[in-house]
């Protein structure tokens, strides 16, 4: 237990240790004396060693100037690192994302896919013929059933093409692996957590100007600030570079929508749940294969493009139960205004 001597020094030398903890920071805040409070006791005239720990302990500390912000000053500086770290963290994973989006070549097959898919099963109709689609029609994948009334679109973009056609789509899981980190990860709060942590240094160099430089509180105070400064810098590079990469990625994609512009984490979200049901509809052999170093004229035959439309199979088939249905997707012709995915 500190007398209010040594706690009014652990304060002005922001000594955690001998406080206790940082934890015990926080709670000092419950113990800054009111004006009120400030007023009485200094009014005091009688023998002071009468008063109560209470009193004694504002007796202490009620000539203290700008107290309050002083202990303000101190929490900043203990959780300051830590907060950078963990925005940084996630900027570096939403990087990671938006690089496996743009360059993955089992995504970028797969849209084609997707989008030749659509158009054949659109047909000549009005949503045939189109160049790209909404981000949601990689969801109604899912819900487009067969005539079995078990099957869907998606089982057979899985079963039939990826497996079978595509297999550099049966690679999509790997190649795509920080979409599930990134979904939960919002852009906009990234950016609003940078701002906030400039604020705080703010607060705390104008804090550090109302001090003595060679006071222990000034000392300790600008080894922080110097330090703060570099975190800082780096981590608004990093989420200025995290914004561009999202916004290319869109654009690359033709989806600068203004809600997915807005919201990394819808965007990453419907992917990561497209991926998850991708991976769901692959035949158990698919899913527990080992994997084998393909040949030489394997990877030649891989590496040539194969945009044609899907050929059907000889006799039924997923697609005979779905072609009748109208207007699968959201599909984008060549002269609307909406924004959709489209192959690269």
């Amino acid at each position: 237990k500190l007398s209010p001597k040594m706690l009014r020094a652990c304060i002005e030398s922001l000594d955690v240790r001998r406080l206790g903890g940082g934890d015990r920071v926080a709670m000092l805040s419950n113990l800054i004396p009111t004006k009120e409070e400030i007023q009485a006791i200094q009014e005091y005239t009688g023998d002071k060693s009468r008063l109560g720990n209470i009193e004694q302990l504002f007796l202490e500390l009620s000539d203290i100037d700008g107290l309050d912000q002083m202990i303000k000053t101190w929490q900043i500086q203990l959780r300051f690192k830590l907060q950078v770290m963990e925005c940084r963290e996630s900027v570096e994973e939403l990087l990671k994302a938006c690089r496996e989006v743009s360059d993955a070549p089992s995504f970028k097959q797969t849209l084609r896919v997707v989008l030749r898919l659509g158009n054949y099963l659109n047909g000549t109709s009005a949503r045939g013929g189109a160049y790209g689609f909404k981000l949601d029609t990689l969801a109604k994948l899912r819900t487009v059933k067969a005539a079995d009334g078990k099957s869907t679109l998606l089982t057979y973009v899985v079963r039939e093409l990826a497996e079978k056609r595509y297999p550099v789509m049966t690679k999509l899981s790997k190649e795509l692996a920080h979409l599930e980190v990134a979904s939960r990860i919002n852009l906009s709060s990234l950016v609003a957590g940078c701002n906030d942590r400039e604020r705080d240094l703010k607060l705390v160099r104008n804090q550090l100007s109302k001090h003595d430089p060679e006071s222990a509180f000034a000392k300790k105070v600008t080894e922080f600030v110097d330090e703060a400064e570099k975190l800082v810098g780096h981590l608004s590079s990093a989420t200025d570079q995290a914004q561009t990469a999202y916004k290319e990625m869109l654009a690359k994609l033709g989806a600068m929508d203004e809600e997915l512009v807005n919201d990394s984490e819808r965007f990453f979200g419907t992917l990561f749940e497209f991926v998850q049901a991708f991976q769901r509809e692959s035949s158990p052999v698919e899913r527990k294969a080992p994997a084998r170093r393909p040949s030489l004229a394997e990877t030649a035959r891989k590496a040539q493009p194969r945009l044609s439309v899907p050929q059907l199979p000889p006799g039924p088939s997923i697609l005979d139960g779905i072609r009748s249905h109208k207007g699968f997707g959201a599909h984008r012709r060549r002269n609307s205004r909406a924004e959709h995915l489209r192959p690269s």
